[in-house]
């Protein structure tokens, strides 16, 4: 969940109306080219260079722009926002620089957006592109996909990191472009042009809620889908039936993989914080599996929340773990989530303040300043050698933990490399409605390497539940963690 619908549905909860417009007219309470108010002391015009982004604030009204070198249009607009929301979300220092308090909460947060003072909305800004759904629109694919390809030229990490010349790709783009085309062939354009960046966190969505993403390498379930193809010969176009036979493959397997790791469970298989965290026993090491990086509180997204969850789980975890001589930590199926949550369950593992991560955004040629996150370590923490499992799934926030905890003297990680995919998602959106996100971040390891794409290598490399190990009803990865830490290895 992003910034604006945290937002938006604190707006909600308060009991005011919030009108989230995605347009440049639609009820706007403010002109362009008028003075803002004097009543809010953030008054003014805001701009985090390195996101392509501009927010004015003018009292209780917040309207975000989302700007290139040759377009800018009205990303979303919030009306209502009362002084307990500004005081939740934004953070102005002593520098009089305006951070937005998107990864967690005011006193808990990874560091997130950080907007400078403009005297004013650059030009293209007064008159921003207009959108689906207001007057005058015009549908225009071949601007669309302008916007689409120099949002990407002004804000993607590195082009020459995936070997991939952007102004080819656009001229081949142009080709296949034509006006009356539908919007299905539109994004077929979209995909093919960002495909071979193989970023899992470019995402294209259609205005009717279709999304497509992109893998850096082959993940779990897509490996477990390319095993159904060649194991019922299943040939393009799926049908119905092709589909519902993948997916039932695909759960079986799930279905499996899960019973063959509480297989080695010699106590009781315990889960809380709504399914992501669970943990057993084997002999006198300890299991815990960490599923995703986010979802920690059902029914309930806000940071403060999901933080109170994992504290929650994690005290019960390590009151568990206190008599074991060692721990295996499983994030082999975790696909990330929010970087404050990687942080949060990272803080129980270390004995004093650490560097967990730094990051910065392209800025053009340069990078805007370098952030460090330094975590402090929680009220109870584990102290024996710990055995850190990975895979190719494992990504985003998942690698940000990853890289934290392999900095630690007592860790060691077992399976394989994550899947390289550390920035966080930059969205932005089309004039159609189509959204996208991007990369446009540089996360570091406390060494300083840059891992995007390559992911984190391990010390020792086993396969996660590869076919093999399935059909043997083994799990190679746990068993050599477990011979490591009882001395065996």
């Amino acid at each position: 969940m992003n910034l604006l619908t945290h937002i938006g549905r604190s707006v909600l909860i308060a009991g005011a109306v919030v009108s989230l417009l995605s347009g440049c007219g639609g009820g706007s309470s403010h002109s362009t080219d008028s003075a803002t108010g004097s009543g809010n002391p953030l008054n003014g015009f805001w701009q985090a260079a390195g996101y392509g982004k501009i927010a004015w604030i003018d009292n209780t009204h917040i309207t975000f722009y989302d700007y290139t070198q040759a377009s800018c249009l009205v990303n979303e607009r919030l009306d209502d926002v009362d002084e307990e929301d500004f005081e939740r979300f934004f953070d102005l220092g002593t520098d009089g620089i305006l951070a937005l308090i998107e990864d967690g909460t005011p006193t808990f947060h990874a560091p997130s957006l950080r907007f400078q003072p403009i005297a004013g909305l650059p030009e293209l800004c007064k008159t921003p592109s207009v959108q689906t759904g207001e007057a005058g629109y015009q549908q225009d694919w071949f601007s669309d996909y302008e916007i689409f390809w120099q949002t990407f030229s002004d804000y993607y990490l590195s082009f020459e990191l995936k070997g991939v010349d952007w102004y080819s790709v656009r001229q081949q783009a142009l080709a296949n472009l034509q006006d009356a085309m539908t919007q299905a062939a539109f994004l077929d354009v979209l995909y093919q042009s960002v495909q071979p960046l193989k970023d899992g966190h470019i995402a294209i969505t259609s205005s009717d809620g279709q999304e497509v993403s992109f893998e850096n390498k082959p993940s779990f379930i897509s490996t477990l889908v390319q095993e159904a193809i060649t194991q019922y010969n299943i040939a393009e176009p799926l049908s119905d039936a092709d589909i519902e036979t993948i997916n039932t493959y695909v759960g079986e397997q799930l279905e499996l993989s899960a019973e063959i790791i509480t297989s080695y469970a010699e106590s009781e298989v315990n889960s809380a914080a709504n399914g992501n965290i669970n943990w057993f026993k084997q002999g006198n090491i300890g299991y815990l599996e960490i599923s995703g990086m986010q979802d920690f509180a059902a029914g309930d997204e806000f940071p403060a929340s999901e933080l109170a969850a994992i504290e929650q789980a994690m005290q019960t975890v390590l009151s568990d773990m206190s008599d074991t001589a060692g721990l295996i930590v499983d994030i082999r199926s975790n696909v990330g989530g929010n970087d404050y949550a990687s942080m949060k369950l990272f803080s129980y593992f270390i004995q004093n303040e650490q560097l967990m991560f730094s990051k910065q955004a392209r800025l053009g040629a340069s990078k805007t300043a370098l952030k460090e996150v330094r975590v402090l370590p929680a009220n109870i923490t584990y102290h024996q050698p710990i055995v850190l499992l990975t895979s190719n799934t494992t990504a985003s926030a998942a690698e940000v933990f990853t890289v934290g905890m392999r900095a630690l003297p007592n860790v060691t990680l077992i399976g394989e490399s994550t899947q390289g995919e550390f920035s966080d998602a930059l969205e932005k959106r089309l004039p159609s409605g189509i959204v996208f996100t991007l990369s446009n971040e540089f996360y570091y390891t406390p060494a300083g390497e840059w891992l995007e794409h390559q992911g984190v290598a391990v010390d020792i490399e086993v396969p996660y539940l590869d076919r093999a190990q399935r059909q043997a009803e083994e799990d190679l990865g746990i068993e050599t963690a477990y011979a490591l830490l009882t001395g065996q290895l």
